[in-house]
């Protein structure tokens, strides 16, 4: 059920009761414990351990609901997940994904590009770990709900689950409900509260990489990959010397082995070294980036 005004009205009255230091403060705090919750997180998967329960990440237990077992522990099958989600909300789930994500390969592992999101979706991305990928998938009108349809009458979300590139579980498996913590965080999001902002921090994706990254930083921090496949951008740069000049073939010949010798990019070099150059940097996802898994709006074929 989605929040209606009363709801929204009750919460900014409480807000508004803080001062905006104490507002600062709570940030500040949730901001550190969220850094210190994700080291922990980190640090017991690189053991293959769950932060959140303490066992092994290849611990399954009917009785014992856990996040971890979307890490596929030998038990897990697809008609658990119902199970699992009954003890947990799509932002939960989301986050923990994100994390696992971003603690093999920051920003990358998460394609949450707004770019690559079809015009019809109120939630898409997908999220790669180890040999696992996950996607998320919510159109306008399951955000709705489907009102004369036998499943899915609340508004809800699909998830898929693929294993070394094979499907484990589908889109069209199961209609996933939101809960009444999602619909405060979608609140947050819609910008419905004066005094509250959401977003990701130690789950952030490309997208947040790209909002809160200039493309002049996203050059001059960029290195060279030695293998375009686990490249996080592609950066392709058009140079055109000044009228009546040219670029020599040495000039070009020393930007190239600058390149080679730093690893810094080509536009970033050109940048510094021949200020007078001008041209046309783009800057693009890179193979290296979780591809975009689709659920069509029919049957739940993957595109």
């Amino acid at each position: 059920m989605k929040l209606d005004d009363g709801i929204i009205a009750e919460i900014e009255a409480r807000l508004n009761g803080l001062a905006a230091e104490e507002l600062e403060e709570l940030s500040l705090s949730n901001r550190k414990q969220e850094r210190a919750d994700f080291a922990e997180f980190e640090a017991a998967l690189k053991n293959d351990r769950c932060s959140l329960c303490g066992n092994p990440i290849s611990h399954f237990s009917i009785k014992k609901p856990c996040l971890h077992w979307l890490l596929k522990p030998k038990g897990f099958k697809p008609k658990h997940l119902p199970v699992l989600y009954a003890t947990t909300t799509f932002h939960h789930m989301d986050t923990f994904l994100r994390w696992a994500a971003n603690s093999e390969r920051l920003f990358q592992n998460i394609n949450d590009l707004v770019a690559e999101k079809s015009s019809d979706k109120f939630i898409e991305h997908s999220i790669r770990f180890r040999n696992l990928e996950w996607a998320f998938s919510c159109a306008q009108s399951d955000r709705q709900g489907h009102a004369s349809s036998q499943h899915g009458q609340n508004p809800h979300f699909h998830f898929q689950m693929q294993i070394d590139g094979r499907p484990f579980i589908r889109f069209n498996s199961f209609h996933l409900d939101f809960r009444e913590y999602d619909e405060f965080c979608f609140a947050v999001k819609a910008g419905r509260f004066k005094r509250l902002r959401g977003g990701h921090f130690c789950g952030a994706g490309m997208q947040d990489l790209i909002d809160r990254v200039s493309p002049e930083t996203l050059i001059e921090l960029s290195t060279a990959s030695d293998d375009p496949k686990n490249a996080a951008f592609d950066i392709s740069t058009l140079i055109v010397a000044p009228a009546g000049e040219r670029l020599t073939g040495d000039a070009l010949r020393k930007i190239i082995e600058t390149r080679k010798k730093t690893g810094r990019s080509f536009a970033s070099i050109v940048r510094d070294e021949h200020p007078a150059v001008g041209g046309t940097t783009i800057i693009s996802p890179g193979e290296g980036v979780a591809p975009m898994r689709r659920r069509s709006s029919s049957r739940g074929r993957q595109k």
